[in-house]
């Protein structure tokens, strides 16, 4: 929301590396397949050959379990201030047609989706939606 949920960096000593505000939480480096792996004593990944499975899992794990679950009204506010300096119709849209808290429901039915992806047409074809 605003900064690259993922970053592709070959120069990077392992295959991923999650941060959270600028912390490093995680990281993992795809070695033989068959090995349990633990992400942060909560979940458990058998990795196999693919790597991008193993990954994706990860990934899956982060944005489902750190971000989704701990998504606040706060961090809907941030967005639609965002939202609202770029587009006065935006501004008004949110404003008169669905308020806050109806944005914020919609934001998280979108970042539950797996196909999350946050832009202007997105968010107000799914605020029709949901609204």
């Amino acid at each position: 929301l605003g900064l690259p949920a993922v970053v592709v960096d070959p120069t990077l000593d392992c295959d991923i590396k999650v941060y959270i505000s600028d912390i490093e939480m995680y990281s993992y480096k795809n070695t033989e397949p068959g090995v349990v792996i633990e992400i942060l004593n909560d979940e458990l990944l058998m990795s196999s050959h693919d790597v991008v499975s193993n990954i994706n899992h990860i990934i899956s794990y982060f944005v489902h379990n750190r971000f989704v679950e701990k998504y606040n009204l706060q961090y809907s506010s941030n967005i639609v201030t965002g939202l609202e300096q770029q587009s006065e119709i935006m501004k008004s849209e949110i404003d008169s047609a669905v308020g806050l808290n109806r944005v914020h429901d919609v934001l998280k039915q979108m970042i539950r989706s797996p196909e999350f992806y946050l832009d202007r047409v997105s968010f107000f074809e799914a605020l029709i939606y949901w609204s």
